[in-house]
């Protein structure tokens, strides 16, 4: 993850939609690949593939993921227990978070603002 940068930006197929990643997001990001990281060598590279993966797939089927909100949508990282959490605003998905499923509901409810008569709990996924 060498050149680290702002508004991290995936590329896809030519169909796809553009996502980027907030600000908070990358952080969250390079905080899960440092852990990973040390955890075995190589395994936080395989985390960003699988991050990188996902990204692809929900540029090029947004509407794919699990809605949550009104305008929140999840997916599942495959083998990492972690939430990729998303919106589409006009043609641009924004990666907002990487939520591991220990995290409770509180966590990702207070960081949108989302309101409690709306929202849906992130389940645990096996």
């Amino acid at each position: 993850l060498s050149g680290r940068r702002s508004y991290r930006q995936v590329e896809g197929p030519a169909a796809a939609m553009k996502v980027l990643f907030t600000r908070e997001a990358e952080a969250e990001l390079f905080h899960v690949v440092d852990y990973y990281a040390d955890q075995r060598d190589g395994l936080g590279d395989e985390f960003v593939h699988a991050v990188d993966e996902m990204a692809r797939e929900i540029g090029a089927w947004p509407l794919a993921g699990r809605l949550f909100d009104a305008s929140i949508r999840g997916r599942i990282l495959g083998r990492f227990p972690y939430w990729m959490l998303y919106q589409q605003r006009d043609s641009t998905i924004w990666i907002t978070s990487l939520v591991h499923q220990n995290r409770g509901e509180d966590f990702w409810r207070s960081r949108w603002g989302v309101r409690e008569d709306t929202a849906v709990y992130l389940p645990r996924v096996a």
